[in-house]
């Protein structure tokens, strides 16, 4: 891409189809992006309408366009022609977002078959890998670390690790 904002203009234009209105304050201009539409045809069929993930924080420092808002570099997601939706990087409150932080299945599981019974279990094995995994992240969080600029918390100190949790949950967002 040529031209000044290759960043906003590719990251606004990839689901909305709308390229970035040049502007650097809060007068931003998108569409409606791709994944929006889909929660709305197949939303109500599934407990989350739409899971918007990201694997950089929406801090990042001088990541704006030039000439661009820094809403256009913070999402891919767009409720409507003005509107960015916040992406979640932290992989505790997705899951928190998708499970809660309490309850249990006992009642679901007794009023299954065995195969259902057989398959909820298998499902929640899953669950219950990712938090281990993610209380494990948070675990490495609180180790002592040499003298680098910490991570910010929460996220996996290993990029390889962040992306393999992320998409084990989108996974079980799926299923």
């Amino acid at each position: 891409m040529a031209g000044p904002g290759p960043h906003p203009r590719a990251s606004t234009r990839f689901l909305t189809g709308v390229p970035a209105k040049p502007e650097d304050g809060a007068d931003v201009l998108a569409g409606v992006s791709m994944d929006q539409i889909a929660g709305r045809v197949l939303g109500s069929k599934t407990q989350l309408a739409t899971l918007e993930l990201a694997l950089d924080g929406r801090d990042f420092a001088e990541s704006c366009g030039n000439g661009f808002s820094c809403a256009y570099t913070n999402t891919i997601a767009w409720a409507n022609d003005t509107t960015p939706l916040p992406m979640e990087n932290n992989p505790r409150a997705v899951f928190e977002r998708l499970f809660g932080d309490s309850g249990s299945t006992d009642a679901l599981a007794r009023q299954l078959g065995s195969p259902d019974q057989i398959k909820l279990e298998q499902y929640l094995a899953a669950v219950r890998d990712v938090e281990r995994r993610i209380q494990m992240t948070e675990k490495e969080t609180d180790r002592e670390l040499p003298l680098v600029e910490r991570p910010a918390a929460g996220t996996p100190t290993s990029f390889e690790e962040h992306v393999k949790v992320l998409f084990d949950l989108q996974v079980l967002a799926y299923q």
